[in-house]
């Protein structure tokens, strides 16, 4: 597994973060030219990010991101520059409902050539992965394809978007998602876009429902008494079998796995984890949390204490 990061606006501040980067990475950067995508390129310097890939952008009055509806000569700006080029390529689908909706009309006359034009790129250019909108079902699907923002397999590398705020993780919820698409196209990367005050920006820190939420959640957990159960197995084992480990840590090739069992056998959850921990759940008593507060930048941290039965 590689953890890959979609930079949108490559500023200073931001790109002065790829520091904190200890771990192979993959880094998509937005940039309205080549010529200002390579000069980005040149400011990063960290042995970790093994590619920069060229995420191209237009402007707002153009239509944002490439779809049938955007201008017709910006689309052909950057297909031109690229031309030239053998750089690897991010083409962001998506209709541009919010950034200038009015494009929807003013550039229906154009859309089917400008969907052809894209479609050929797509298809032609040697070194591409396409994002598109995540959408369960194929009726949703064929419509995000009627209107030029999702492609048939092909040489390219496709990426599902799934946008999801931290403050409101959901993991029920994401492993459905995934284990549809892969019903759906048998492999593909689905990509989450997690920002720390959620994707519009604005969104508040952990409401008091949604700790309510999370307490539930463990307590329900808790009284249905699920078994735990460590095993110690090779890493790729581990990440085969889908356990989920702490962000940007570092580990052996021999791991611990915490499994919680559901009461039909299923896995509520499998972690990374070094213990120790109860045998089950039943153990741990009633769950409470008492506070939530920032541990740094960007981090939430809850905490909550147990009224054991030990």
């Amino acid at each position: 597994m590689i953890i890959s990061f979609f930079e949108e606006f490559p500023t200073k501040e931001n790109l002065n973060k790829i520091k904190l980067i200890t771990w192979d990475t993959k880094l998509y950067i937005a940039a309205k030219s080549v010529q200002e995508f390579e000069n980005i390129q040149k400011k990063i310097k960290n042995r970790y990010v093994k590619e920069i890939i060229y995420w191209p952008i237009l402007e707002k009055k153009e239509g944002y991101w490439i779809s049938p509806f955007a201008k017709r000569k910006a689309i052909d700006r950057i297909y031109n520059e690229l031309k030239e080029k053998n750089i690897p390529v991010m083409l962001d689908a998506e209709l541009p409902f919010s950034r200038n909706p009015w494009l929807m009309l003013t550039q229906l006359p154009f859309f089917f050539s400008n969907k052809k034009k894209i479609q050929t790129f797509v298809k032609t250019y040697p070194k591409l992965t396409v994002v598109e909108y995540y959408q369960v079902g194929k009726i949703k699907e064929g419509l995000l394809r009627l209107f030029g923002v999702s492609f048939l397999p092909g040489k390219h590398t496709l990426v599902k978007m799934a946008y999801h705020s931290m403050r409101k993780a959901n993991y029920t919820k994401l492993e459905k998602m995934v284990q549809q698409k892969k019903k759906e196209y048998g492999s593909v990367n689905l990509a989450f876009g997690t920002i720390a005050i959620g994707v519009q920006g604005n969104e508040p820190l952990l409401t008091s429902e949604q700790l309510k939420q999370v307490e539930d959640l463990v307590n329900q957990k808790t009284s249905e008494d699920l078994e735990v159960k460590k095993e110690l197995m090779p890493k790729a084992e581990a990440e085969k079998l889908g356990a989920l480990a702490e962000f940007g840590a570092k580990y052996g090739e021999t791991v611990s796995v915490y499994t919680i069992f559901n009461q039909d056998g299923s896995v509520f959850s499998r972690e990374f984890c070094g213990g120790p921990h109860v045998e089950r759940t039943g153990i741990i008593g009633k769950f409470k949390i008492q506070k939530e507060e920032a541990s740094s930048a960007g981090v939430r941290r809850i905490k909550a204490i147990v009224e054991t039965k030990i």
